[in-house]
Parts: C-alpha cells; structure tokens; sequence
C-alpha cells in the first residue's frame, strides 16, 4: 500500500500564550497519509479462491469441465457421481460436490453377510473411496474452478469396469433390440465383443464397437441386466394389482376408450344346479350350439383329460380332431412322482410329450420305464398309453400344422395375454398366489442368508439339505415351484 508525506508550517505569532524559552521560528509538523486500505476479497467468492490454491483445476468455460469429465472418467474406467448441489449463496453460482460411485451412499445395509470369507464372483461395490471433486461457477465470469481429490483404494481401469453404470447409449440400444422381441441371451452375445461373429445380421448393429482392444462398459454387461431393463420396458405400458382381475378391468378400459374392444363377459356363469358336469349336461349343451350355429364346425377341440367331456364332444362333433391340453397332461403326470426326488425323469418327460419322431418318442418311452418309479410307469402305461389316448396328446401326432393351429393348451387367451399385456392370468393365478403368501410365513429373518448385492440363500423347509438361490434383481428363484407363476414362497420371504 503506497504512502506519501504532508508538512504544515504553524506561525508562533498566533499563539496568544508564548511558552519561555520556545524559538520564534515557525514550527513544521510531518506526517503520513495511508489511501483508504482495499477490502480482502470475501471467504468463497472467486478471487478468494482462486488465491487460496485450494481450487488446483480451472476451466473456461462449463462446456470445457464436461468434456474433461468425460475424458478423465474413460480415462480411468470410473464414474464420478454428483451427490449435492448448493446455490445458496451470493458469492457463487452454484456449488457441485461429485464422488467415486464406489464410496458409497446411503446408510448400513441391514443384512449382515454370514460366510464373509467366502469368495464371491464380484467383490462389493462400496469401499469407501476417498476420490471427490468439487466445482464451482461464480457469477461475472465463465472460469470453472475445482478442486480435485483423485485418491482411489481400489484398482482402477478394465477391473473397475464392472462397477460403473451401463452407458446410456446402451441401454437404448439394449431397449431397441428387446421392443424388437430379440432374445435377451442372444443381445447377451451382441454385446459381449469376440461371441457373435456367426450369429446373423444383427452384428452389424453395433456400429460403435471399439477395435482398439480397449475394454468397454458392455463388455461386463450380465444376463440379469438385460432382464432388469425389459421389465422397465414392460412397466412402461403395464401396472399389475395384486388381483388380476382388476388390471384386467383397468386394461378393457382402456381399449373402451380407444374404440378397440368387440366385447367383454366380466363375470363367469354357474354349472347349472344339479347338472355336476354330468356326460348328459354337456352333450346337452354341445347340441344346442350346434343347432345354433350349423355352419360352424369345429375342426379341432382341445380338451382336458376329462372322459366326459371327451365322450360328448365326440359324439356332437364327430368331425373334429380332439387334442389334450398340454399344460394339464403334465400337470396331471407331476402328481404321480415328487419332481425333488426325480428332477431327471422330469426334464424327460417335459421333451417327451414335444418328440415329433416316432421312432424317437418309442426310446425315450423305453428311456421312461428304466428311470421312473414302477408305481409311475403302471401309472402311464394304464391311462396315458393306450393308442387312443397317445394320439391326443403325442406331438408326434401334430404335424403339418399351419401357424394359427399351433397351439397345445386351451388357455390360449389367458396365454396371450400374459404374453402380450403382462397379466398373470385366469384366478387359479391369484389363487397360487394367496397359498404362496401364507406358506411363507414359515420363514424368519434368520433362515435368510444374504451373499452379496441382491442374492440371497433360502433354505427348503421340506428338505434342509437343499437351498435355493434367491435374485432380487432379476426376480428370480431356483426352486421348481418359481417358473408356475414367476414367484414363489422364497422369493416373497426375501
């Protein structure tokens, strides 16, 4: 700070008191004058920091921290996620504090794991990384100034890859390929570089695939990813109730107001009283539409195993190619064996009632006989056997079929639904449902094991020598009760 000098000269003759001994010459007093002092810049604002050297990084402009973001997160297979935004004060614009994503966020998980020394695939995610990087916009100017801890505990590169977030642009390709009714397994191998050289066409979709060696985020990707990602598409257009029948009221609606519903029965009428589903009622029943509607022959009727109900569709429609359910053959076959027990000879049974090869289907018949329990295979042999009974429901006797005759259930309504729309199904759905509830009240919170992530381990209540493998991402669950109606008591403990 400058200073200059100013002298002032005082005349003694203007004294009215004159002290002895003073000199009659003039006095002349020095002193110094200080211009007023420039205020320190305050705590926060631009000049304050960029003067405390705290805030190493500087920017341009906000176009330029991005593109250095981005560079700097690829460079080192990371990614730096914002956690807090303050644009409270008047000294900046707005405040920015990003974090590794593998620091964590969020508080303790509840579950404690119960064999932590077991080695699993994936090590966890949070390790509590010190790395952060703070930014801030001042207002008058463009500069970006930041402050940048790149401190990591843990490996960083291709073997950090596996802990970032699928890239947008994936995903969206990923969304496409699904919305295309592309298998997930087969996108698995798309995105997974080296896998799909002969799969077809669809490899000439991945026009951004990097041929420098360098590892990319979708090479990591897993089956379950892709899975979590088709069932965001279907709830983009699909909202279950826990009874069905209430979506399905919210979806006729729907197709009410957009003028595209022919008709629909919302309730289902009684077996008339005293009938008991009687051979009589249902011939009765089968006549009259018949006489109704004489020009209308039904050229194939399928069926449940029911004598009765065969008898008199046989007797009306003599002309018709009878067919049984395969959805209720096998049902009807699972309840003569314990699956647990023979999960083999189920898996057999399951391609055997598919074999459109007669000489195949007579082996693994023979097949059947050396592996099923004797009391099973007089089972089949008696009700399922005779050459009648094998022509209903043999695929080897349902070829030369066109596309529209393809069908070997007669829940095909309930099945396209599901299909199409997401709904779950008739009540026996809703009914499975209420049973899977109530029988999992038998777990407790100390029969779960949780593994890693959303994996867990759940024992089998009726055999303790067996668990289950529980994937809360992908909703999934290995017991044989799961793939009925996509969910089971194991799952709802969880």
């Amino acid at each position: 700070m400058e200073a200059f000098i100013r002298s002032f000269r005082t005349n003694p003759a203007s004294h009215e008191e004159f002290v002895e001994g003073l000199s009659s010459e003039p006095l002349v007093s020095h002193f110094r004058i200080h211009p007023a002092p420039t205020p320190a810049p305050a705590p926060g604002s631009f000049q304050h920091d960029l003067a405390s050297g705290n805030y190493q990084q500087q920017w341009t402009s906000w176009q330029e921290f991005q593109k250095w973001l981005c560079d700097e997160q690829a460079a080192k297979a990371i990614e730096l996620r914002l956690v807090n935004t303050n644009a409270k004060s008047s000294l900046y614009t707005r405040k920015l504090r990003y974090v590794c994503s593998r620091a964590g966020t969020g508080g303790e998980k509840e579950y404690v794991k119960a064999h932590p020394e077991w080695n699993r695939k994936r090590g966890p995610k949070r390790t509590a990384c010190k790395c952060s990087l703070v930014v801030k916009e001042y207002p008058g100017t463009s500069t970006i100034l930041g402050n940048y801890c790149d401190m990591h505990n843990h490996p960083l590169g291709d073997a950090n890859l596996p802990y970032t977030q699928i890239p947008k642009e994936t995903r969206e390709y990923t969304a496409g390929l699904l919305r295309l009714r592309v298998a997930p397994d087969h996108i698995l191998k798309l995105l997974h570089r080296g896998v799909y050289e002969d799969d077809g066409p669809l490899e000439n979709d991945l026009d951004d695939t990097d041929d420098t060696g360098v590892a990319t985020r979708a090479e990591f990707i897993e089956l379950r990813d892709i899975q979590s990602i088709q069932k965001d598409i279907e709830a983009e257009t699909v909202r279950l109730h826990p009874d069905d029948g209430q979506s399905s009221m919210l979806w006729v609606k729907q197709l009410r107001a957009k003028g595209h519903l022919l008709g629909f029965k919302s309730k289902t009428d009684p077996v008339p009283p005293g009938s008991n589903l009687a051979p009589d009622c249902i011939t009765y029943f089968l006549k009259l539409n018949r006489l109704s509607s004489p020009l209308t022959i039904c050229s194939k009727i399928m069926s449940d195993f029911n004598w009765s109900q065969i008898n008199s569709c046989c007797e009306i429609y003599w002309e018709a190619w009878l067919l049984l359910c395969w959805w209720h053959v096998l049902h009807a076959w699972q309840q003569h064996f314990s699956i647990p027990t023979y999960p083999e000879l189920w898996e057999v049974l399951k391609r055997w009632i598919r074999i459109i090869d007669k000489i195949e289907f007579d082996a693994t018949w023979v097949k059947i006989q050396a592996m099923a329990p004797q009391v099973f295979t007089e089972y089949l042999t008696r009700y399922w056997m005779p050459e009648r009974v094998v022509k209903m429901w043999s695929a080897v006797y349902r070829t030369d079929r066109t596309i529209y005759q393809q069908c070997d259930t007669n829940m095909l309504i309930e099945s396209y639904r599901h299909q199409e729309f997401g709904y779950e199904g008739p009540d026996i759905e809703v009914k499975k449902r209420h049973d899977i509830l109530e029988r999992s009240r038998v777990y407790s919170k100390h029969d779960i094991q949780h593994v890693e992530d959303a994996k867990y381990i759940v024992p089998s209540k009726t055999d303790p020598s067996k668990v289950y493998d529980v994937d809360i991402d992908t909703y999934t669950c290995t017991c044989l009760d799961f793939p009925l109606i996509s969910f089971c008591k194991h799952i709802c403990a969880v």
